[in-house]
């Protein structure tokens, strides 16, 4: 599984789920908040306001004696090391924030970010539905539309790129749980049997017909509104699961098609041929576990 190591991956995620109706679970918030902090840039001291500063003020009034000296000094080490630990801090949080953030990601987090995308995308996705089910199709132009369109068709084709947009930003977040080496929050481990290049993640995580068959559409240069992969595909957001299940049985299918071939055998001493056992579709027993 794919999943970023960079920090900044994790913040402009957090904005395209916003921007995409959704919300991040509290934990997750929590950890970009914490990110903020605990990387921010160490304020320098100005004139005078260093840790030694008292013990340089001492000397230049001429009140540094070795007894003044220890009784300046706890107070300037204490603030040396204070300021030396939040530079390590600094430097050492992002590696522990991210492990924390990935492990919550595995836990359920996920899953809980689809979620809270959902009602948008359902809602866009039923006023795409409507477009079609009025005759708008990849033909279809404007010139066309008000020149023969009812009303209701007309503010369909009028509003559907607003839908197509809005479903696009869904799809952007929901892409990064899919299997391939790009998906930064990866949640499906990919199959090396699999034909992975025919597939999207697009398409894994958010249309409901033949795999490779709708990630076809997201592989080609897309297009504005009706010419948009996501009015040509059936859409469906799925959860972690379901989109787990859905590429096994893509697995599958590619892993019977490289061993569908005669599986060889042997004669045994009468002469007897016997069949090599076939093997087990490791994919397949996923599916039926």
């Amino acid at each position: 599984m794919a999943k970023t190591t960079n920090f900044q991956d994790i913040r402009r995620f957090s904005q395209s789920v916003v921007a995409a109706g959704g919300k991040l679970p509290e934990p997750l918030q929590n950890l970009v908040k914490a990110h903020a902090i605990l990387t921010a840039p160490t304020p320098l001291p100005g004139p005078g306001t260093g840790p030694e500063t008292d013990i340089v003020d001492a000397a230049i009034d001429g009140s540094l004696t070795e007894e003044r000296l220890q009784e300046l000094l706890p107070q300037a080490a204490t603030t040396a090391m204070i300021t030396a630990y939040r530079k390590t801090l600094s430097a050492d949080t992002e590696r522990h924030l991210l492990s924390t953030w990935h492990r919550l990601m595995d836990k359920g987090c996920a899953d809980q970010i689809l979620n809270s995308m959902r009602p948008t995308f359902d809602a866009h996705a039923k006023k795409i539905a409507e477009a079609k089910s009025l005759g708008i199709n990849t033909e279809s132009d404007a010139e066309h539309i008000l020149a023969t369109a009812e009303p209701g068709v007309t503010e369909a084709w009028r509003t559907l790129g607003d839908h197509i947009n809005a479903i696009g930003k869904v799809v952007l977040c929901a892409r990064n749980f899919g299997p391939k080496p790009t998906s930064m929050f990866s949640q499906i481990a990919e199959a090396p049997d699999a034909d992975n290049f025919r597939l999207a993640d697009e398409a894994l995580m958010a249309t409901a017909g033949p795999l490779e068959q709708e990630s076809a559409w997201f592989l080609k240069p897309d297009g504005p509104h009706r010419a948009s992969a996501l009015f040509r595909v059936s859409l469906k957001l799925h959860s972690i699961e379901s989109a787990r299940q859905r590429y096994a049985d893509y697995a599958a299918e590619c892993w019977d098609g490289l061993h569908s071939g005669p599986v060889g055998g042997w004669l045994d001493e009468h002469s007897n041929y016997h069949e090599n056992e076939r093997p087990i579709n490791p994919y397949r027993a996923k599916v039926k576990a």
